[in-house]
């Protein structure tokens, strides 16, 4: 509450006619709406990838009881220009703990390649 109550004072001493958009407005329309657009410029640059290749790293971290992969692609533009990004934070289906959650991160990089158009021969 503090940092809300510190937030609109900000706003306020900058710009008293600004008001600050309700959580749900940016949890419900400004934040998918950021994504999309995010997600679809990472498509278009992914496109040029064709020839080139991609690197792709991973972290597996759990938040409240619950692990997630993130896959982190790294490659370099036709402009010659080294570009990264988050290509997907996906839900481990078992604790990345043991083996059985381990096992699963091929058919989980498979899926969010996949998803942005890309297959995992394009990665190097």
């Amino acid at each position: 509450r503090l940092c809300c109550q510190a937030t609109k004072a900000l706003f306020t001493h900058l710009d008293p006619r600004f008001k600050l958009p309700h959580h749900k407005t940016v949890t419900n329309t400004l934040i998918p709406r950021y994504a999309a657009r995010v997600r679809d410029h990472l498509i278009s640059e992914l496109k040029d990838l064709r020839s080139l290749g991609l690197t792709i790293t991973f972290d597996l971290w759990t938040q409240h009881c619950i692990p997630f992969l993130i896959i982190t692609g790294h490659w370099i533009t036709l402009g010659c220009m080294m570009r990264s990004g988050a290509l997907g934070v996906v839900p481990v289906p078992e604790s990345h703990r043991d083996n059985a959650g381990s096992d699963n991160i091929p058919r989980l990089t498979a899926e969010v390649l996949l998803s942005l158009g890309l297959s995992t021969e394009q990665i190097s």
